[in-house]
């Protein structure tokens, strides 16, 4: 992976979570973010951070359902 990658989304991950508080928030976009950035840094891995930020994702299922309904802290 290319590191201006990783910290663009480490860097999305704390402005989401310090303008909502939620880290959730943070993580969610973070990895949403996150193929974007290794396309437009380094697009060799592009599909591999397709497949990382799937199984993150499905890793925030719980979280994703508790933020839509309100009931995250």
């Amino acid at each position: 992976m290319s590191w201006p990658s990783a910290i663009a989304a480490f860097f999305i991950a704390a402005i989401c979570l310090a303008v909502t508080r939620r880290m959730s928030v943070g993580s969610i976009a973070a990895v949403l973010a996150f193929p974007a950035l290794v396309w437009y840094y380094d697009n060799d891995y592009f599909y591999f951070a397709i497949g990382m930020a799937a199984f993150l994702l499905l890793m925030h299922v719980s979280n994703i359902i508790r933020l839509s309904k309100g009931e995250e802290k």
